[in-house]
């Protein structure tokens, strides 16, 4: 998981919360503060595929909001590819809602 990040490192002041499963870890939930520090955005997440379908990116997307709400945040964004409808359901059912569409072009 290291290598999640394009070069290696991450933004300083903006750590990830890990998602650990007893000593492992097991993915990460990285985002940062916006708009003054009233909105949460989720830069990526990812758990690894052996533990997908338990609950635990929900509960990852939980603990992320128990923390930024703590800090007067008021709003949560991210972003999902449209190619994975298992995270858009998941979204979807913690109270997520479509607030915008990507749109993109190859050109070359």
């Amino acid at each position: 998981m290291d290598s999640c990040f394009s070069d290696g490192r991450l933004s300083p002041g903006h750590p990830p919360l890990a998602i650990v499963s007893g000593d492992e870890r097991i993915g990460y939930l990285w985002s940062d503060l916006q708009s003054g520090g009233t909105v949460a955005h989720v830069h990526d997440f990812e758990l690894l595929p052996a533990f997908r379908g338990r609950g635990l990116a929900k509960a990852a997307m939980a603990a992320l909001e128990v923390r930024v709400r703590g800090e007067g945040v008021a709003q949560i964004k991210l972003r999902v590819a449209a190619d994975n409808p298992v995270a858009r359901h998941g979204h979807d059912a913690s109270g997520f809602r479509v607030s915008g569409v990507n749109m993109s072009k190859r050109v070359g």
